[in-house]
């Protein structure tokens, strides 16, 4: 950003809120944009229920309930604790992300 770039970047967009204080000071002094990418956003499944919940052919949406299931073991560095890993921090905020996005958000 100081360098007079938008950035994007993979998440998680920080180990925690100090250092992403940062990130939102840079925004505040250079204009720029920060996005975190979430690649699940534009897979088709949820492209599609998007659009199903658009059309409003399912009338007013009042919950959503979302589940997910399954085990697979990773060896990379994404499983390594010091490096802020973890299945919650490599999973969890695609389904933040898909919940901020049916909430309009």
């Amino acid at each position: 950003m100081k360098h007079g770039f938008n950035v994007l970047t993979k998440k998680p967009a920080a180990k925690d809120a100090g250092e992403f204080q940062t990130v939102l000071d840079g925004m505040k002094e250079t204009g720029k944009k920060y996005y975190a990418f979430q690649q699940y956003r534009f897979a088709p499944g949820f492209i599609k229920l998007q659009g199903i919940i658009a059309s409003g052919v399912l009338g007013r949406i009042v919950a959503v309930n979302m589940r997910f299931g399954g085990f697979s073991r990773r060896w990379d560095w994404q499983t390594v604790h010091a490096n802020t890993a973890g299945a919650l921090l490599s999973n969890g905020p695609h389904y933040v992300d898909w919940s901020l996005a049916l909430m309009g958000m």
